[in-house]
C-alpha cells in the first residue's frame, strides 16, 4: 500500500481570524478536527501509512494526532520549517519519507497536479508526474480520490564534450631547417643550364 500524504501547513488566510491560532486541519467540522475526519477516511480505505505535511502551527497538529495508532495508522510529519514551502514544495521536502511513488489526498485538482510537478523542475536531478487516481484499499467503500505521483530521476546536466577525435601522428620536425633549393638545376646528362622563376604576380613586375 502507497503512503498518502496530507499537505496541512498552509496559512488558511482564507478562514482568517479562526486559523490564526489554530492551523486549518484542527478546525472542528461536527465536533471533531477536521483532520480526524480525513484520517479515519483514509483508515477505512485500507490506508496504512500516512505523512503529514506540517508548517505553520504543526506543532498543534503533530500534539494532536501523534503517531496516528489512535485512528489505526502510522502517522509521520515532514515539516516546511522557519519559511514555508508551498504544495510542491512540501511534498519534494518529504520524499525521504514518501518515497518515489505516493498519493496525495484531499486535493484531486489539475490545479494541483501542476503545483505539484512544477515545483519538481526546480529540483536539477528530478521530476514529479501526476494522475488522478482512486485511493482504494481492499474495502467496498466508495474509494477517496486523489493524486499519484511517481517521482524519477532525470539527468538535465549538460552532457560532456565528446572527446575530440584522435589527430593523426605528424612527422617530427627537422633539427635543421633544410637548405633552400638552388635557383639553378642541372638537367641530368646535358650541357645547359635551366633557371627556374617564379611566375610574376601584381607586386612583382616581371624581370
Amino acid at each position: 500500500m502507497l503512503p498518502v500524504a496530507i499537505l496541512a501547513g498552509g496559512l488558511a488566510t482564507r478562514l482568517h481570524p479562526l486559523s490564526q491560532r489554530v492551523p486549518k486541519a484542527l478546525l472542528p467540522i461536527v465536533g471533531r478536527p477536521f483532520i480526524f475526519h480525513q484520517l479515519d477516511l483514509l483508515q477505512s480505505q485500507g490506508i496504512e501509512q500516512v505523512v503529514i505535511c506540517i508548517g505553520h502551527l504543526g506543532e498543534q497538529i503533530e500534539a494532536a494526532v501523534g503517531d496516528g495508532s489512535a485512528f489505526g495508522l502510522q502517522v509521520r510529519y515532514s515539516s516546511d520549517g522557519a519559511q514555508l514551502l508551498g504544495t510542491g514544495g512540501a511534498l519534494r521536502q518529504a520524499l525521504p519519507l514518501l518515497g518515489v511513488v505516493f498519493e496525495l489526498a484531499g486535493a484531486a485538482s489539475a490545479d494541483c497536479q501542476l503545483f505539484v510537478e512544477g515545483a519538481f523542475l526546480g529540483a536539477p536531478t528530478m521530476r514529479a508526474t501526476g494522475k488522478r487516481v482512486a485511493l482504494s484499499g481492499p474495502t467496498g467503500r466508495e474509494p477517496l480520490i486523489g493524486l499519484r505521483f511517481n517521482v524519477e530521476p532525470t539527468n538535465l546536466r549538460a552532457a560532456a564534450p565528446a572527446a575530440a577525435p584522435a589527430r593523426p601522428s605528424e612527422p617530427a620536425a627537422p633539427t635543421t631547417s633544410p637548405s633552400p633549393p638552388s635557383p639553378k638545376a642541372r638537367q641530368p646528362g646535358s650541357g645547359r643550364v635551366r633557371v627556374f622563376r617564379s611566375r610574376p604576380t601584381d607586386d612583382q613586375p616581371n624581370r
